[in-house]
């Protein structure tokens, strides 16, 4: 077409006509065939009513782990292989350790723990008859066990005197509870609050006024929970 209109040529009606015809108007609409390899992109795109069974389910049901080790590149997870994020110094792990050596430590801490807790509740051999542990920690969190006779010779049966916690017994940081003289205080054996055991670091007795720490015990004491008090009688 460029030959048509070299200098000194003289291009007719036809070759102008064939020269606008050959470029799409703006106006002019496109056929969808018209257009190069749009079909092939169609027919690549999602299609518009497709399912999801090619997705994760929400419980991992369609999930197969075999395949996603495989395409993760990773080998079968041992705890050999998983390395600690962080210290943990009361377990005796750094950092530097794997999770092996976390459970190894873990598991020798609460072997060792059960041989304490064994020793320590096997009844010396001179105590006969019936008798209740206490079990409590020292200053030191090591575990203290006593035994305490129930009937053995003269010794008579404990005593249970309830009582119930109101809003006068509790104080600041203390809960302060006045028995009657029937309750002999010289002889108190245990001391529970909804059934939990109180330390006998956590309370102080004088005369017929029992004194909880409340800084001391690790739960909440309020008003209307029940206190159990376990004495010798007079």
């Amino acid at each position: 077409m460029k030959n048509w209109f070299r200098n000194g040529m003289k291009p007719d009606e036809n070759k102008f006509w064939n020269v606008f015809d050959s470029f799409w108007h703006k106006d002019d609409p496109i056929a969808i065939n018209d257009v190069e390899n749009l079909q092939t992109a169609l027919d690549n795109k999602a299609n518009s009513n497709h399912s999801h069974d090619e997705y994760a389910a929400t419980d991992a049901s369609n999930i197969h782990r075999e395949e996603w080790l495989e395409v993760l590149d990773l080998t079968e997870p041992k705890d050999s292989g998983v390395e600690l994020t962080q210290e943990y110094a009361e377990i005796g792990t750094n950092a530097t350790q794997k999770q092996s050596d976390f459970n190894l430590s873990v598991n020798d801490k609460i072997q060792a723990l059960r041989e304490s807790l064994a020793t320590k509740l096997r009844a010396p051999d001179d105590i006969v008859g019936d008798y209740m542990i206490r079990v409590s920690l020292d200053e030191d969190e090591e575990f203290e066990v006593e035994y305490v006779p129930i009937s053995v010779g003269s010794n008579p049966v404990p005593e249970n005197h309830q009582h119930t916690i109101t809003e006068s017994d509790i104080k600041t940081n203390s809960i302060e509870i006045v028995l009657p003289n029937s309750v002999n205080t010289s002889a108190m054996l245990l001391l529970y609050v909804r059934g939990l055991y109180v330390g006998r670091n956590c309370y102080s007795v004088l005369n017929n006024t029992i004194t909880i720490d409340s800084t001391l015990v690790d739960y909440a004491i309020n008003s209307g929970d029940l206190v159990d008090i376990i004495y010798y009688k007079n």
